[in-house]
C-alpha cells in the first residue's frame, strides 16, 4: 500500500512538472519563431518597399536618419539605381493610401534594423508584368543563386498564388502592386531557421536533463514526503491486528458461557441472540484481519493453476437456495474449460462476497447474472443484480471500508461494509482489477478482469 502511494505521488509530480514544462517550451519556442519569422518578414516588407532593393544608404525611419524633404513634404528617397523617388507614407495622398490597402502591406517594423542590416541580408527578387512575363530580375545579393534557377522558383511562387511562405530554404513575399506588376521577393532564412532549430534542440535537452534532475529529487525525497502516512498507516494496520487478538479471547468466552446457559436453562431467543452477534464480531474481526494481512508490501500468496469455471460453478451453488428463498433469480453463463493460475481459496472467498452483496441488496423479484467469459488476454466474471434505484456512472466508491449507501446499506442486512473491500485486495493481490458500475440506475454491475 505504501509503495503504492510513493509511486502514485511520484507519477503525479513527474506528470504535473512535464506538462508545465511542455507548455513552458513550447510557448517561448512558439514565440520564438514567430519573432524570428517577424524579423524576416520585416526584411521583406522593407525590400518590397523599395522596389525589390534593400537601400544601402538610407532606410527609412531608421534612428539617426535626417530625411530630405521638398516642399511639400514628401521624403525625397535615394535609392540603388540612383532614381530618385518620391512617397513618404505619412505624407502619401488618399490615392496612395488606398493603393496601399489593395497590395494588403502589413506595416514595417523597423526595430533591429540598422545600417548594417543590408550588407549581411541575402535576398533575390523577380518581377513580373500583368500578363505574367518576367521584367527583371535582382540576384546581386545572392551568391547561391543564378538568374536561371532565380527565375524558375519566382515562376512556382507566381503560380502558386500565395503571398507569404517557404521555398526551398527561403522566406519570400509575393505582392501585386496597384500597377498589376507582381513582384515576388525570396529571403534567405536559412541561417535563422538553423538558429530556432538549435534553440528547440537546446530547451529540449535543458528541459530533459531538468526533469531527469528533478525525477531523481522526486524519487529521493519522496520517501520522507509520505512518512507520516506511512507511520499513521502502520500503526492503524497494527491496532486492527492487536484489537482483533484481544477480541477473539471475550467472544470465546461469551460463547462458552453461551453453551452453558443454554446446558442449564435450554436454548432461547436471547441464547440465540448471543451466539448470532458472537459470530458477526468473530467474521467482522477475521476480516479484519485478512484486510490488515493482504495489505503488507509484498504480500505472498499459494498461487497454482486451478479450474476457474469449475470453482465459480461451486461457489455459486449454494447460493442458488439463498436466492430463492428470498424471491431473486439466479442465473449463470460460465464458459467451460477456462483455468487460472491463483490461489483457489481466495477466488472462491471473492465470488462469494460478490454473490453474498447481491443477493443482499437486490430488489424484491429481482435477478441475478453471473458471467464468466475469456476476453482475450484477459478473464471476466461479471455479477449483475437488479435495484429499485442506484446511482449511475462509476460506483468504485462500494469498495471503501464500511462503506454503506443511505437507503440500501443497512444494519439489518446482517453486513459491516468490509466485503468488497476484501474483494477488491483479493484481486489487487492477483495483479487483477474490479469495478462496480450502473448504466440505467436499475443494474450494478461488479466486474473482475483477471
Amino acid at each position: 500500500m505504501i509503495k503504492k502511494i510513493r509511486r502514485r505521488f511520484i507519477f503525479i509530480a513527474m506528470a504535473s512538472l512535464i506538462a508545465v514544462l511542455t507548455v513552458i517550451m513550447t510557448t517561448v519556442n512558439l514565440i520564438n519563431y514567430f519573432r524570428v519569422r517577424n524579423d524576416m518578414d520585416n526584411v521583406l516588407n522593407i525590400i518590397y518597399e523599395n522596389d525589390g532593393f534593400f537601400p544601402k544608404d538610407n532606410i527609412r525611419k531608421l534612428p539617426d536618419f535626417e530625411p530630405v524633404t521638398d516642399e511639400d513634404g514628401n521624403i525625397d528617397m535615394p535609392f540603388p539605381d540612383g532614381e530618385d523617388r518620391k512617397g513618404d507614407r505619412a505624407g502619401d495622398t488618399e490615392e496612395d493610401a488606398d493603393a496601399d490597402k489593395k497590395i494588403k502591406m502589413p506595416p514595417t517594423d523597423y526595430r533591429g534594423i540598422t545600417k548594417e542590416t543590408p550588407y549581411f541580408t541575402r535576398y533575390f527578387s523577380v518581377k513580373f508584368d500583368e500578363d505574367g512575363e518576367i521584367t527583371w530580375s535582382n540576384t546581386g545579393s545572392i551568391a547561391a543563386v543564378s538568374i536561371s534557377e532565380a527565375k524558375e522558383l519566382a515562376s512556382e511562387v507566381y503560380g502558386s498564388g500565395n503571398e507569404r511562405g517557404y521555398k526551398n530554404g527561403y522566406r519570400y513575399l509575393s505582392l501585386t502592386s496597384p500597377g498589376g506588376e507582381k513582384l515576388v521577393i525570396f529571403l534567405d532564412c536559412q541561417n535563422q531557421m538553423s538558429s530556432a532549430r538549435a534553440f528547440l534542440m537546446s530547451s529540449l535537452l535543458i528541459c530533459a536533463a531538468g526533469i531527469a534532475a528533478v525525477f531523481v529529487l522526486v524519487v529521493v525525497f519522496s520517501k520522507k514526503a509520505i512518512k507520516p502516512i506511512a507511520e499513521s498507516y502502520e500503526k492503524q494496520k497494527r491496532f486492527i491486528t492487536d484489537s482483533s487478538h484481544e477480541i477473539k479471547t471475550p467472544l470465546a468466552i461469551i460463547s462458552a458461557n453461551t453453551e452453558v446457559i443454554e446446558m442449564e436453562n435450554g436454548e432461547s431467543e436471547w441464547t440465540d441472540s448471543i451466539r448470532n452477534q458472537v459470530e458477526r464480531l468473530s467474521s467482522l474481526t477475521q476480516s479484519l484481519t485478512n484486510l490488515a494481512r493482504m495489505d503488507e508490501e509484498g504480500i505472498k500468496i499459494e498461487k497454482c493453476v486451478f479450474p476457474l469455471s469449475d470453482a465459480v460453478s461451486e461457489s455459486v451453488e449454494p447460493f442458488k437456495t439463498l436466492a430463492e428463498s428470498k424471491n431473486r433469480t439466479l442465473c449463470t453463463d460460465i464458459e467451460g474449460g477456462i483455468s487460472y493460475d491463483g490461489s483457489e481459496k481466495l477466488i472462491k472467498q471473492l465470488v462469494g462476497i460478490l454473490l453474498d452483496n447481491a443477493v443482499k441488496y437486490s430488489n424484491d423479484g429481482g435477478r441475478i447474472d453471473v458471467t464468466l467469459k475469456k476476453q482475450k488476454k484477459n478473464i471476466v466474471l461479471k455479477v449483475s443484480n437488479t435495484v429499485d434505484e442506484s446511482e449511475t456512472g462509476d460506483l468504485d466508491h462500494m469498495f471503501d471500508r464500511f462503506y454503506r449507501a443511505d437507503k440500501a446499506r443497512t444494519q439489518s442486512e446482517g453486513g459491516f461494509g468490509i466485503g468488497l473491500s476484501v474483494a477488491r485486495s483479493i484481486a489487487e493481490v492477483h495483479g487483477g482489477t474490479i469495478s462496480a458500475n450502473s448504466t440505467d440506475g436499475k443494474t450494478i454491475d461488479f466486474t473482475l478482469k483477471l
